[in-house]
């Protein structure tokens, strides 16, 4: 079964923005912050976040527990459960 989630980016604060990226490790903070656009930003942002609650949700554990690294062509995979 396919889930589709749908999240409203428009009028986000920029400090809102910045207590979600807190949540992130510093290496995914640091690929947001590449983005040049803030609009762009946000939706890595709001990607990694929904896709990691989701993840947390199927494994019964807390975001907070999931551990990630990047594989040898740079993207992130789950090193913990």
């Amino acid at each position: 079964m396919m889930h589709l989630y749908v999240c409203r980016l428009e009028g986000i604060e920029e400090r809102l923005f910045d207590q979600l990226l807190g949540c992130l490790s510093k290496e995914r903070q640091g690929h947001i912050l590449r983005f040049r656009s803030y609009e762009d930003r946000l939706r890595s942002l709001f990607g990694t976040l929904l896709t990691q609650m989701e993840l947390a949700k199927q494994l019964q554990c807390e975001p907070s527990e999931l551990a990630f690294q990047a594989n040898k062509f740079g993207k992130e995979e789950l090193t913990s459960h």
